[in-house]
């Protein structure tokens, strides 16, 4: 006999907090074999196992708050034998709550639970009506020249929704999304004005969905950055737009980089050459492509660094000498794989510690500029 607990969700769920109450103390399981698994993608992940331990009268507690959450369309819990003790009056208990014959009220941990509470470190949104979402302006005509706004009426757009005497009010999101938040103001003389604004959060973990057709360093929330103030191109004129199937902006050469015969000398890694895209949110991404110099400026000897930015750690992705760089085009197909999760990418070009870092440069290709 095995006894098993389950439940099964229609929609995936993300989980990061779990807990269940083990049999009754007159009723002991020091032989019981146990395991918690979770089925994802159609296959059931063990997510712990052991014997006797909280099932022998204890609460079992799953905090996974300080890792990604797992994500689940079924979780169950088995209690079976270990081949050499029967199992017997076997169940499972709820902790924490008034039953008709029992108050275990004041126990800690409560049972049973499945739950995703926020991560550490997970962001608060902070709102304000007047600086961030619109300009608060009512109809003149239609108010006193002294109201007074009495009432704000906060809907957070994930299903909580709270009344606040504040223009400003913060809020925990249990979960990574897009979220439209909505606040309704009222003033003494009765009259409302609504206002709203689409927000993203993140606990760190990356959002966004497939797309072929969006280049992710175009998305409203990335923000460009690079080595060169002043030479020749801009940071955007190297993306390539694939909804257009062109260059994002069109420049005489789309290039980005020193000007030509421009010499950086011989400068390592992080004082070369550097072009950089991070977003608000982290971006799944399996697919990525930089074109090299043109072929009048060679870059045989020039060294490079692909690499990209996940909790604080840059992890380089691919790096070399030459190859690409000297009038190539790099190409990173991880669609076989999983996508990589990061809050940042960069290229860094430098040079070798022998060769002079000249004319260096990256370029957009597969689009028509008008120069090409």
């Amino acid at each position: 006999m095995v006894l098993k607990w389950q439940v099964d969700w229609p929609t995936t769920k993300a989980i990061n907090y779990v807990t269940f109450g083990g049999v009754y103390y007159n009723q002991p399981q020091p032989n019981a074999l146990w395991r918690i698994s979770y089925l994802n993608n159609d296959q059931w992940m063990t997510l712990d196992e052991g014997q006797g331990g909280w099932v022998d009268s204890g609460i079992y507690e799953w905090d996974g708050t300080a890792a990604q959450a797992i994500t689940a369309d079924a979780l169950r819990v088995q209690i079976y034998s270990d081949g050499e003790t029967d199992l017997v009056s076997i169940h499972l208990r709820g902790r924490g709550g008034i039953s008709n014959r029992i108050n275990d009220s004041g126990t800690e941990t409560k049972a049973t639970l499945i739950q995703y509470l926020p991560p550490v470190g997970s962001p608060i949104a902070d709102f304000n009506a007047v600086t961030n979402v619109l300009n608060v302006d009512f109809d003149a005509s239609n108010s006193s020249d002294n109201n007074t706004i009495v009432d704000y009426q906060w809907n957070f757009g994930d299903g909580y929704a709270t009344n606040s005497t504040s223009v400003v009010t913060t809020h925990t999101y249990l979960q990574s999304g897009t979220y439209l938040v909505t606040l309704k103001i009222i003033d003494n003389d009765g009259l409302t004005d609504i206002v709203s604004k689409t927000v993203t959060v993140s606990d760190g973990t990356a959002i966004n969905e497939p797309d072929e057709n969006i280049n992710l360093a175009l998305l409203e929330d990335a923000n460009l950055s690079g080595s060169v103030g002043s030479g020749r191109g801009t940071l955007e004129a190297i993306l390539y737009d694939p909804s257009i199937d062109d260059y994002f902006v069109r420049t005489d050469y789309n290039e980005y980089g020193v000007g030509f015969g421009e010499n950086l000398g011989r400068p390592e890694a992080d004082n070369g050459f550097f072009w950089q895209v991070d977003w608000l949110v982290p971006k799944s991404i399996n697919y990525i492509t930089f074109g090299g110099t043109y072929n009048n400026q060679p870059q045989p000897n020039a060294m490079w660094r692909i690499s990209y930015l996940n909790n604080e750690d840059w992890i380089t992705l691919d790096e070399g000498q030459g190859g690409w760089i000297d009038s190539g085009i790099y190409e990173w197909d991880g669609t076989a794989s999983p996508a990589i999760t990061a809050e940042a990418l960069r290229v860094q070009i430098y040079s070798d510690g022998n060769t002079d870092l000249k004319s260096i440069h990256l370029r957009g290709r597969g689009g028509l500029s008008y120069r090409n």
